[in-house]
């Protein structure tokens, strides 16, 4: 399994309803209505997927190997206990991370196959100042993404209009 294998599978996962049933049984989600995934922005953090929850964020860093996991708590953030995520998990294929390895704050969710589950579950935190700014940076970056494409779609539609008039 691959690192953007699990990066699409965290982002479906937070998006799914936590209610979702299919024929296997209940499936995991966490019903965000807003999820962005490996958005490089001045926030600092550039999480794999996370989510807003009924105003409440849920982080996932993926990781398909040993070292990528312990690289891993040599972030900054990691090591000040700051940054995003009021709830936060790392995905893994199953065995890869054992709970007893995990640090404070973290929860564990394996994935085998197309089944994920959550292992460990983690404790909500309650995020600093520098945490909610991370956060609030990560929205803002993506609207102003989403403006800018949009004035861009608008100067070319009113471009053409303009070239067709003329012809």
């Amino acid at each position: 399994m691959t690192h953007e294998d699990l990066r699409k599978k965290a982002m479906s996962i937070l998006k799914r309803s936590e209610y979702s049933v299919n024929r296997s049984g209940r499936q995991l989600g966490f019903s965000c209505s807003i999820v962005l995934s490996e958005l490089v922005s001045v926030a600092g953090d550039i999480p794999d997927a996370i989510g807003w929850q009924y105003g409440r964020s849920v982080m996932i860093e993926c990781k398909v190997s040993r070292s990528d996991f312990f690289a891993d708590a040599k972030k900054p953030q990691r090591l000040a206990g700051t940054g995003i995520g009021e709830r936060r998990y790392f995905m893994t294929p199953v065995g890869l991370v054992k709970p007893s390895e995990l640090p404070e704050e973290w929860g564990l969710i394996e994935i085998d196959g197309r089944s994920a589950s959550v292992v460990v579950e983690c404790p909500k935190r309650t995020i600093d100042l520098s945490g909610h700014v991370a956060e609030k940076r990560l929205l803002l970056s993506t609207i102003s993404r989403i403006r800018t494409r949009e004035f861009l779609m608008i100067q070319r539609i009113e471009g053409v209009d303009e070239e067709e008039a003329v012809a």
